[in-house]
């Protein structure tokens, strides 16, 4: 190796060392200050409301309470019901069809195109909430899943044809006091 040649990789490996030092300087300047804790008991991982933060604990934001546009809370297990007609796609076939006042008429299935192959979903349909999701922890925009079971108008005008699942947006169902 000619000297030339020695001096650039020298050269080389002084600016390999140069930028990881830069790297580690660096990443400390983001962990220096965050609190060390030396253990954390189960108790603690659950009730926690603070969250770490590039160098210090910051305080969490209260989990948002879903209501109704009557300001009643949605709740695991409660009644709620549809407030417009809304499309459900996500329906076994023999629940494709719409109502027509208070009577399932079923769609027929030859020939339907992908828009009305579905179940139209009248107002007032009933259904039981079988989770409320918290908008904080989770992203998403239809928060509400509830459960239509076929053949129960739980104390409203319509039965439902099939049993299904549907999520909802809050102004899509209101609760049934």
């Amino acid at each position: 190796m000619t000297s030339f040649q020695l001096q650039h990789y020298n050269a080389g490996l002084l600016m390999i060392v140069l930028a990881l030092t830069s790297l580690l300087n660096s990443a400390s300047a983001f962990t220096m200050n965050a609190p060390v804790r030396a253990f954390v008991t189960s108790n603690e991982l659950k009730s926690s409301s603070t969250l770490l933060q590039m160098g210090g604990l910051v305080d969490e934001p209260k989990t948002q309470v879903l209501v109704d546009g009557n300001g009643v809370e949605f709740t695991k297990g409660c009644t709620i019901e549809t407030t417009k007609e809304m499309k459900a796609f996500q329906v076994p076939k023999k629940g494709f069809g719409s109502f027509d006042g208070t009577t399932f008429v079923p769609l027929d299935a030859a020939g339907a195109s992908r828009a009305d192959s579905c179940l139209v979903m009248p107002t007032g349909l009933r259904g039981t909430v079988n989770r409320v999701y918290d908008i904080d922890e989770f992203d998403t925009i239809m928060p509400i899943v509830a459960k239509f079971v076929g053949g129960e108008n739980m104390g409203g005008e319509i039965e439902p044809p099939i049993t299904f699942l549907m999520h909802f947006e809050e102004s899509e169902v209101q609760v049934v006091v």
